[in-house]
């Protein structure tokens, strides 16, 4: 009789632990799932949303490589949680599988993109490039503008990448933030930039 209690205790522990959710989402390890990516690539806050409840949640999301800014998407993507989590990564993560609509914005709205992330190891760091005479944004958007103190402050701001990564100094700002909105003569791979406020 004594052993009935502990058969049960040990079944409730192990059925507790199967049904585990993750994130927002609530989400079990291997569990498939519908999100809507949104057309804000590298965006302030760049959130994906459960799909059709639209569920907003911060989740690192693998294996997207084709995402096109200036686009919403209805992808799947599945909820992967490792046994062991890598030591300067996520406990847990989506991992891309397929996208199932892609649809253009047609808006005009003004949204913000950081230029300073975070990175563990390493510390922070500008996510800019200049390639041919054009600034980049994380390697992939085009930053365009049509004020020349704009295009001023950019330099400014590659001049001084340049310089912390030649002599590994310290970032002089604590944040970088541009206004911008999709480029519609380069849709898809450009952003206009209107603003730019640095701290």
């Amino acid at each position: 009789m004594k052993s009935i209690p502990v058969l049960l205790l040990l079944f409730i522990f192990f059925s507790c632990s199967k049904d585990k959710t993750y994130s927002d989402f609530n989400l079990k390890d291997g569990e498939i799932v519908t999100l809507l990516v949104d057309h804000k690539f590298g965006s302030r806050g760049n959130l994906v949303y459960r799909y059709p409840q639209l569920i907003p949640g911060e989740i690192h999301l693998f294996g997207f490589l084709d995402r096109e800014p200036g686009y919403n998407y209805h992808i799947k993507a599945k909820m992967v949680v490792p046994n062991l989590p890598p030591q300067d990564g996520p406990s847990y993560h989506l991992e891309f599988l397929n996208v199932e609509k892609k649809e253009k914005y047609l808006g005009n709205e003004t949204f913000e993109i950081p230029l300073i992330l975070g990175i563990i190891p390493g510390g922070p760091f500008i996510n800019m490039h200049k390639e041919e005479g054009k600034y980049l944004f994380s390697n992939k958007v085009t930053l365009n503008f049509t004020a020349e103190d704009i295009g001023e402050k950019l330099e400014e701001i590659w001049q001084h990448k340049v310089e912390v990564d030649q002599v590994q100094k310290t970032l002089k700002w604590k944040s970088i933030t541009l206004t911008v909105n999709h480029d519609p003569s380069s849709f898809g791979q450009a952003y206009i930039v209107s603003k730019i406020t640095v701290e």
